[in-house]
């Protein structure tokens, strides 16, 4: 998937990011989100399939979509 190689590039690069995909459940997304908007994370990489609608990412201030539907 274009979002593992996107995140392979940002590991390799010192970009700090976390991702959400398919296999990572409800609780733990709703974690990802609440450090998202707390720490100093650069990058958020979610697909839209995995999920969907409902997140409030407060602090991010630009999203690009790279996957389609």
């Amino acid at each position: 998937m274009v979002i593992d190689r996107v995140k392979d590039m940002f590991d390799k690069n010192g970009i700090s990011s976390y991702m959400i995909a398919g296999e990572v459940k409800g609780k733990t997304r709703m974690e990802l989100v609440d450090k998202f908007n707390s720490d100093d994370t650069n990058c958020f990489l979610i697909t839209l399939k995995s999920v969907g609608t409902g997140l409030n990412l407060t602090s991010a201030d630009v999203v690009i979509h790279l996957d389609l539907w």
